[in-house]
C-alpha cells in the first residue's frame, strides 16, 4: 500500500470512528426523567445532578466528535482531490507520450 493509500485510509476510519464516538455522545445524553419522579424526593435530587453531568459530558463528546468529523471529512475531500489530479497528470503525461511514439 503506498504512503498516499495509507494516509486516506486513516483519515476515513477516524470519520468513522468520530462518528461512532459521535452516536455514543447522543446515546450517552438520552435521559430519561419518567421514572425520576417514582423515586423519593432526596433521590431525585441525587438522580437529576447525575443525569445533569452525563447530558453534558454526552455534549461536550458529541461537540468533540462533530469538530473531528468536519476536518477528517475536509482531509478526504482534499486528499481525493488531490490523487484525482495526479492521476489525471499522469494519464495526461502517459497520452503525450504514446502521441509522440505515432
Amino acid at each position: 500500500m503506498k504512503k498516499n493509500e495509507l494516509f486516506f485510509m486513516i483519515l476515513v476510519i477516524a470519520c468513522i470512528l468520530s462518528a461512532v464516538l459521535y452516536t455514543i455522545g447522543g446515546a450517552l445524553q438520552d435521559v430519561d426523567y419518567h421514572d425520576l419522579s417514582k423515586l423519593p424526593l432526596t433521590e431525585q435530587q441525587d438522580e437529576y445532578g447525575r443525569m445533569q453531568s452525563r447530558k453534558s459530558a454526552g455534549e461536550k463528546i458529541q461537540l468533540v466528535s462533530a469538530i473531528l468529523i468536519f476536518i477528517s471529512f475536509l482531509g478526504i475531500m482534499i486528499t481525493s482531490l488531490t490523487f484525482a489530479t495526479q492521476n489525471d497528470e499522469k494519464r495526461a503525461l502517459k497520452a503525450e507520450q504514446a502521441k509522440a511514439r505515432r
